[in-house]
């Protein structure tokens, strides 16, 4: 792990709400505020959420068409910032890598529920940031992505929209019986940036919060999102913390 190097992670989601204007503007925020990634989802919805019947209207509503995605990338390109994606099948994972991607987002939500995806993924021999959130040690994390593989980097994570502080428990090695010892970054759903702060503090490196223009706009993430003032600070105090460490 790079100490001095602090990586943030905007995630625009379905924050966009299907509006691809909103989306470039939100590419362009997030850049403007520091943020180092720009990172969205590519899903079949009624797949991904076969389960989960009540998400799939507003999934489909913002899920990206092949076009779409590559008009993310040319505005990711077009703002500097670095597009960064999670991946559900491998129709989109063709996408991603016919475009270059370098590294991915592991959802918990795929570690939980498609560990074949994850194997697949982890084949590909490239940087996975691997959010725990759903992560039931049942699904034997460490069969998946190996116990000493330097590609893998855990982020400590509750899967709740939102979280509060309480529910992240900062202890070190909290998954200490699978040794994954002390945790790369944080995936938080907190409000605010105070529980990121605290985590960079204990010596996370990469942090990704759900991001938006407005808290009040439709659609479910937007409540557990920072605005671009928000963002904001968390670059600019998150690299000050890590200079007086």
């Amino acid at each position: 792990m790079n100490k001095n190097k602090l990586i943030v992670c905007a995630e625009l989601g379905i924050n966009h709400n299907g509006d691809m204007n909103l989306c470039h503007e939100m590419i362009r925020q997030a850049a403007i505020n520091g943020a180092d990634l720009a990172k969205f989802q590519l899903y079949e919805p009624t797949i991904l959420f076969k389960d989960e019947p009540q998400l799939i209207q507003e999934a489909q509503r913002c899920q990206f068409t092949h076009d779409e995605f590559k008009r993310v990338l040319d505005w990711c390109d077009e703002e500097d910032i670095k597009p960064f994606f999670s991946v559900f099948d491998e129709t989109r994972l063709k996408w991603t890598e016919d475009a270059g991607m370098d590294s991915y987002k592991v959802a918990s939500r795929t570690t939980a529920r498609d560990p074949e995806f994850c194997k697949i993924l982890n084949d590909l021999n490239k940087p996975l940031y691997v959010s725990l959130g759903m992560t039931n040690f049942d699904n034997k994390i460490i069969d998946l992505f190996g116990n000493d593989n330097r590609n893998i980097k855990y982020l400590y994570c509750v899967a709740k929209y939102p979280a509060e502080y309480n529910d992240y428990k900062f202890q070190p090695k909290v998954y200490d019986q699978y040794d994954l010892n002390n945790y790369y970054g944080i995936s938080d759903h907190t409000l605010g940036i105070e529980t990121s702060l605290v985590a960079i503090g204990r010596g996370a490196r990469f942090v990704e919060k759900h991001f938006t223009l407005s808290k009040t706009m439709e659609g479910s993430d937007h409540k557990c999102s920072i605005t671009p003032d928000e963002l904001h600070d968390l670059v600019k105090y998150g690299k000050l913390m890590i200079k007086t460490q």
